[in-house]
């Protein structure tokens, strides 16, 4: 009985090593679980605009006030008329300087993040008076240019706003960066983001049109523009020219007047409650 015993344990280690010497008999090694990959909207640092930055600014909060309601109507109107046509990109400008092309600009980004579904970029193409980043309150530390250039990755300088705006702004402009909206890099790094944060609008405040040849040379990477003139100091002839001479090489999407100081007689600020 005691020699049986024997070689039954003598039979089972030479299957162990057998076993062992055989890679095929082998249980593989359980490594590391893979890493779940983090989208580019995760990447994004989270900011909050000072709330009395943005009322100082005159960016609504909400669609309470007779603004908001204004920005509301052209946000939800803009949506539908890109929808239709299969637009994703839209410019926004201005004849000249001082009509306030960056804070409808700013208003309708805010409108935009306000909605319960949807995604929306918002990006400061003026590279040579960059005042988006003032109006909502950000202190970018490198600038718009760095990103179209490919010195810096969208995902680190960008940030977030309520989780489903992402900001590229600049706090202050460069001259060696003047022409970055002619090059194909910026080209490709727009196609990029777009690729890479698929949000279903992408806005764009532009430099005004009579002060430079940049909204000409971006024209081609836009779907459509808005122009944004001032009442009482946008003439009907600069509206015309800036329509006439950007529907050659885009859409016209409206044209918004800005600085409006009365109400439409059938507008009801009380509503809703």
């Amino acid at each position: 009985m005691e020699r049986l015993q024997v070689a039954v344990q003598e039979a089972r280690e030479r299957r162990a090593r057998l076993t062992e010497a055989d890679p095929r008999t082998r249980t593989p090694a359980l490594g590391p679980e893979p890493e779940t990959p983090v989208s580019p909207w995760g990447k994004l640092s989270s900011v909050t605009p000072p709330r009395r930055r943005l009322l100082r600014g005159r960016i609504f909060l909400n669609a309470r006030a007779p603004g908001g309601v204004a920005i509301d109507l052209l946000r939800t109107r803009l949506l539908k008329l890109m929808a239709s046509n299969g637009w994703k990109r839209v410019m926004i400008t201005s004849p000249n300087s001082g009509c306030g092309k960056t804070n409808v600009c700013a208003n309708l980004a805010m409108a935009l993040s306000r909605r319960p579904e949807g995604r929306a970029v918002l990006i400061d193409l003026d590279v040579f008076r960059p005042s988006l980043a003032g109006t909502l309150g950000l202190n970018p530390t490198t600038g718009v240019a760095d990103v179209l250039t490919g010195r810096v990755a969208p995902s680190d300088q960008m940030v977030s706003i309520g989780g489903n705006l992402a900001v590229c702004a600049s706090r202050s402009a460069h001259p060696e960066d003047a022409n970055v909206l002619k090059t194909r890099k910026a080209r490709e790094v727009l196609d990029e983001i777009e690729r890479d944060f698929a949000p279903d609008i992408m806005l764009f405040d532009a430099p005004p049109f009579f002060g430079t040849d940049a909204v000409i040379a971006a024209s081609d990477m836009v779907d459509c523009v808005v122009i944004v003139g001032a009442s009482g100091e946008s003439s009907i002839d600069q509206l015309d020219r800036t329509e006439s001479d950007l529907s050659q090489y885009t859409n016209i999407a409206g044209i918004v007047l800005n600085k409006c100081r009365y109400l439409a007689g059938d507008s009801d600020a009380a509503y809703p409650q």
